[in-house]
């Protein structure tokens, strides 16, 4: 994941079955990744703040707006948005300085908390697609 805290554009969009070319993706569904379970998703573009949040956390404080990541399924053609919790984003920013994960693909999963810890593992591979 990047290091700056720049946005950046949503990215590439994927293509209608139709006759008709998707330019601009105005709206991305959000893809929440299950327990166990392996998603192959490609990067399109760097990490950016979502939008700001309307809801109040459980201490009546603001709550921060989500990290997002544009991606693609590179199964099903799906273009969404993967929420990044602080470990995938701090994983992607140790491994790929400088966003050098935008165009790759990967193999990710969601592991449940280990005893005594309050957030959630992955594993998270990169693959040919």
């Amino acid at each position: 994941m990047a290091t700056s805290k720049k946005k950046s554009a949503p990215a590439p969009v994927a293509q209608t079955s139709g006759k008709y070319k998707v330019v601009r993706n105005v709206t991305m569904p959000s893809i929440k990744l299950e327990l166990e379970t392996e998603y192959f998703l490609k990067a399109t573009g760097a990490y950016f703040e979502g939008r700001a949040q309307k809801q109040r956390g459980s201490d009546g404080e603001a709550m921060k707006p989500a990290t997002v990541l544009p991606v693609v399924n590179v199964e099903t053609g799906e273009v969404g948005q993967l929420v990044l919790g602080s470990v995938l984003k701090d994983l992607l920013d140790e491994s790929y300085p400088n966003a050098s994960y935008v165009d790759k693909a990967f193999r990710v999963v969601k592991h449940d908390k280990k005893a005594g810890k309050r957030y959630f593992t992955y594993s998270l591979d990169e693959i040919e697609a």
